[in-house]
């Protein structure tokens, strides 16, 4: 069965991604920015919003999904390695421990 929910699995896991990736990569260019030491090095972002400006307007629109091929494989694999291990346990604890007997699942 969980053969055949693969390709639903992956989708699923990959396609939000997209739409996600620019609040993502405006959190990232910030924090970073946060974090470096040197005052030469810092983007001097405000908040994620004015990252966000800043990033559209200094690189322009399609610099907010930099990145976001890898993103969306690393989104469909992990996606569908926790539905199977989640499958897998369930299995293990109904069939093997006894639990979740009278808990339809």
């Amino acid at each position: 069965m969980f053969r055949l929910l693969t390709p639903v699995i992956e989708e699923d896991g990959g396609s939000a991604v997209p739409y996600q990736a620019p609040i993502q990569e405006a959190l990232l260019s910030w924090h970073s920015s946060l974090c470096k030491l040197m005052p030469a090095q810092r983007s001097n972002y405000t908040n994620p919003f004015h990252t966000l400006y800043r990033i559209t307007a200094d690189e322009g629109v399609l610099a907010l999904w930099k990145g976001v091929g890898p993103t969306v494989v690393r989104a469909m694999a992990l996606n569908m390695g926790m539905l199977a291990s989640y499958g897998q346990s369930v299995e293990f604890f109904k069939d093997n421990l006894g639990f979740l007997k009278q808990l339809p699942l």
